[in-house]
């Protein structure tokens, strides 16, 4: 018998219709069938990588699944940023963001290699945490007001230290509104910075509750001031910036939460969404983050991306006015 070609617009379909099928089953498969990435573009043992790995383990531990903290450090967060919205859009790789590389770096770096608004998918807006001004256990500054006082009479000679985009944000803030200026000095982390703090070669250092609330607690550190507009829970006898004088201070709280590669599916991203909520009902959890001083949130997707437009708006004016820039 002979055989007839087919003809090109019935191979196209035939190939299309396989394509489709193929995927089809890729997504019947069950989710997750292999380990979980969770990329951390910070350093092991910050607030940040502290959160992560309390939270993922929590998820993981609830729904029998395996993931994985990969700390994927440098460039205030951009490697890690950037190996995420490079990866496969399937699940298996995901982001644990902030507001500095996720709202705040877009406005910092003239060029990036990725979006961060286009290229990443909001999963969960997992918690924020204000700041605290800390100085030496032993500091001449009984007060953060004292050390307005003395910043207004010798400006630039007071070093105020800060480890990351939105608190030197919080250091412009304070001088905005106390018309002072300090000495403002950059760090990697905490680490690094309280040694200089406690030896006298550092006035003052800003960080999250999260990462300074344990050195407040212990004396190693006295904390002078909280960026809330409450005060917090886990340091009760510590006073507000607007309660030491700077009533025009308004700051934006340091969040988290986990994104994924833009194209990850509904599906992935509901599930996922709703495990972390999960996660932060969980007595233990919810303890641990409020104990630091930090503000449990959780809630859609939507919300996460709301918070990353808004801070961006709310810092962009502030980036621009002081020429701040990372290249």
């Amino acid at each position: 018998m002979r055989a007839f070609p087919l003809p090109r617009r019935l191979i196209h379909l035939a190939v299309a219709l396989g394509m489709g099928l193929s995927a089809f089953a890729g997504m019947a498969a069950p989710y997750p069938e292999r380990p979980i990435k969770l990329v951390v573009p910070y350093p092991p043992g910050g607030g940040t990588d502290k959160l992560a790995r309390m939270v993922s383990k929590q998820v993981a531990d609830a729904n029998g699944w395996n993931i994985v903290v990969e700390n994927r450090a440098g460039a205030e967060g951009n490697i890690g940023l950037d190996a995420v919205a490079k990866a496969p859009a399937d699940g298996y790789t995901l982001l644990f963001g902030q507001l500095d590389n996720l709202s705040l770096n877009a406005a910092l770096f003239d060029k990036l290699p990725f979006d961060p608004f286009k290229d990443f998918r909001a999963i969960a807006l997992l918690a924020e945490s204000p700041a605290v001004f800390v100085v030496a256990k032993d500091s001449r500054f009984k007060s953060f007001r004292d050390a307005v006082e003395a910043a207004r009479k010798e400006p630039k000679t007071l070093s105020f230290a800060f480890p990351s985009t939105s608190t030197r944000m919080l250091v412009e803030l304070a001088q905005k509104a106390g018309g002072v200026q300090f000495l403002t000095v950059p760090y990697k982390g905490a680490a690094q910075a309280l040694p200089d703090l406690m030896g006298g070669h550092i006035q003052l250092y800003v960080g999250s509750t999260q990462t300074l609330e344990s050195h407040v607690k212990s004396g190693s550190v006295r904390a002078v001031a909280v960026t809330s507009r409450q005060r917090v829970g886990a340091l009760p006898d510590v006073p507000t910036v607007n309660e030491a004088g700077l009533a025009s201070f308004d700051a934006v709280n340091i969040w988290w939460g986990v994104a994924a590669p833009a194209a990850t599916p509904d599906a992935v991203v509901q599930l996922l969404n709703a495990a972390f909520n999960k996660a932060l009902d969980d007595p233990s959890v919810r303890g641990k983050i409020e104990a630091d001083g930090g503000i449990v949130l959780g809630g859609t997707p939507e919300r996460m991306t709301q918070a990353q437009k808004r801070d961006y708006d709310k810092l962009l004016p502030i980036i621009r006015e002081i020429g701040m820039k990372v290249n």
